[in-house]
């Protein structure tokens, strides 16, 4: 069973003012996105979801945590502008089926030392808001394979 690392989805354009950032929600298209990750992710065996506290991160995973009746967990290590080395400690202690909503700087990096300790992407790649990269892991917590699948049209 895999881990879903999923980037925020849409939230129009940051503020001048990136003190206020921390509250920017998603916008129309932003929420539409979410319902439909919901449906996507809905119907697979989520163990936990696992947010920056960005609003809009909570956000995106909000439609999800009401469909499967779950807690959205908070972790500053997933926020904007933070070193991906916790992110990734985080991913490496999570269980399968766990997803997990962090951010357009996050995301990458932790992609980037995933691929360094032998993780195999296969298809297409990106890195686009709403996105979500599935990941497989050996028995003995080892990266072993990812997928990408774009945003929900």
């Amino acid at each position: 069973m895999p881990l879903y690392l999923l980037r925020h989805a849409s939230a129009g354009v940051a503020p001048a003012d990136r003190s206020l950032d921390r509250t920017r929600p998603l916008d129309a298209k932003g929420l539409a996105q979410s319902d439909a990750i919901a449906e996507r992710l809905g119907s697979l065996k989520v163990t936990g979801l696992y947010s920056s506290p960005y609003l809009r991160c909570v956000q995106t995973l909000g439609p999800l945590a009401q469909l499967n009746g779950c807690e959205i967990n908070l972790h500053d290590e997933l926020a904007e502008g933070r070193d991906f080395a916790p992110a990734l400690g985080l991913c490496e202690e999570l269980s399968d089926g766990a997803v997990i909503c962090s951010h357009g700087d996050v995301i990458p990096a932790v992609i980037e030392a995933m691929l360094r300790r032998g993780l195999q992407i296969s298809g297409p790649t990106g890195f686009r808001k709403a996105s979500i990269w599935v990941i497989e892991r050996s028995p003995k917590g080892e990266w072993v394979s990812a997928t990408w699948w774009d945003r929900p049209r």
